[in-house]
């Protein structure tokens, strides 16, 4: 929006909700959300613009969101009657999502969206907005965000989706997860075509009823370039005005959402790390909220297939011994310090099909210690770090670990189709 008088702010939006009935609860909440607002300020980012799904979520008024506030750099709304009028009177999804606003989470985020669009972003002079939720992170090695996202508007980028890598616990009892979880599956569209990265998706694939490779979502979160006429289709996406100039990006080839003039930058550095679920307190915390979902979004427009998470409502209605077992034989990666154990992690690294991360915990660790005087300071990343540029590669170099064939999962599909791809898009 301000690339034309040299300056460009980026801004991103969420839709939360945390707990706080017992003591650890409010303060493990008010650590998580310092730590999600603290890191994407401290990364560059201009704005945060917050919407909490309960209105009585004490986590709002903690002193470090109320000091950000008072810097103008943190925008809080509430769930109410009231932001439902101000939401009925300018968003252009209303009339379409008001059916389901009241017992669908994603319909209130895209109207949240919407709203923030139409509204903080123009209102804080924002030029790019980005959609995440209070258990993600946008992840880069680089100090900050801001080279990243003036190349995509001097490129004429004005959508860009990130691939999202998921995080795997490693022990049961977690609190602030983005401090303590260090190990992630990265997305299969992002894997080397190997015999190694097909054996060890198989492995993960093998631990769920449903054959899941990730047990969440896989087509990643998108940033827009605020603009009128710019509009979330998901929770996923936006959609740019019909008359715009600008192009759609990704950085990783999703091929169900290819269009004839998307550009592919797989060498970008810059990615979504996703927290789902880490934790048995997070697992239960998560399924007891969602309650009895329906197993359909939009109404019945959107079914939701057999899943890992439609499992996991079914077992918390039905048997909570079982409900918890879900966790920890499908969520849980257990490691120990015996020789197998290292020895299986290391093999899971060395085939891509996971990495490890240490730098957002050390990074964390840094601003928590400089959070009291606002200062928003950089870490420098160690070139070291469990994803770095040099380890984030995902092409093989190793001609003879080629593929074999074999029977494949969606996510294996899509794995070999990203590959493919890559001669032809």
């Amino acid at each position: 929006m301000m690339e034309s008088s040299g300056f460009l702010s980026v801004g991103c939006v969420t839709t939360l909700r945390l707990p706080y009935a017992t003591e650890w609860e409010r303060k493990t909440s008010v650590d998580i959300l310092s730590t999600f607002v603290s890191y994407h300020l401290a990364k560059g980012f201009a704005h945060m613009i917050l919407f909490f799904d309960d209105s009585n979520d004490p986590s709002r008024e903690c002193f470090y969101i109320q000091q950000q506030q008072q810097a103008g750099k943190v925008t809080t709304f509430v769930r109410s009657e009231e932001l439902d009028e101000l939401q009925k009177n300018i968003c252009s999804l209303y009339s379409k999502l008001a059916p389901f606003k009241d017992e669908e989470v994603p319909a209130r985020q895209q109207l949240n969206a919407e709203y923030a669009l139409l509204t903080s972003a123009k209102f804080f002079e924002l030029s790019w907005l980005l959609h995440l939720d209070v258990d993600e992170l946008f992840y880069t090695s680089s100090e900050t965000i801001y080279e990243h996202f003036q190349q995509l508007s001097q490129a004429g980028i004005g959508h860009i989706t990130y691939a999202n890598h998921e995080g795997v616990p490693e022990t049961v009892n977690i609190g602030n997860y983005f401090r303590e979880v260090t190990l992630f599956r990265r997305n299969h569209h992002t894997l080397p075509l190997t015999t190694a990265a097909q054996n060890f998706m198989k492995w993960f694939e093998s631990r769920t009823r449903h054959g899941q490779y990730m047990l969440f979502y896989d087509n990643g979160k998108s940033a827009v370039r605020v603009e009128n006429g710019v509009v979330p289709v998901s929770v996923h996406s936006f959609k740019l005005p019909e008359n715009s100039e600008l192009r759609y990006c990704q950085t990783f080839r999703d091929i169900r959402n290819h269009r004839p003039d998307t550009i592919y930058t797989e060498d970008q550095d810059v990615h979504i790390f996703h927290y789902p679920v880490c934790g048995e307190f997070w697992f239960k915390q998560k399924y007891e909220t969602l309650g009895n979902f329906k197993s359909s979004w939009m109404g019945d427009s959107l079914r939701i297939a057999p899943s890992f998470h439609l499992d996991c409502r079914d077992e918390m209605l039905q048997d909570p011994q079982r409900f918890l077992e879900l966790f920890r034989t499908q969520v849980l990666y257990k490691t120990n310090s015996s020789p197998e154990s290292r020895s299986f992690a290391n093999q899971l690294i060395a085939s891509q099909v996971c990495f490890r991360c240490d730098d957002i915990p050390r990074f964390i660790s840094y601003q928590k210690l400089t959070r009291t005087n606002c200062a928003l300071r950089n870490f420098p990343l160690s070139a070291e770090s469990g994803l770095g540029t040099s380890t984030i590669n995902n092409n093989s170099n190793n001609t003879e670990d080629r593929i074999e064939g074999g029977g494949v999962s969606d996510a294996s599909k899509l794995w070999l189709i990203a590959n493919i791809s890559r001669d032809y898009l």
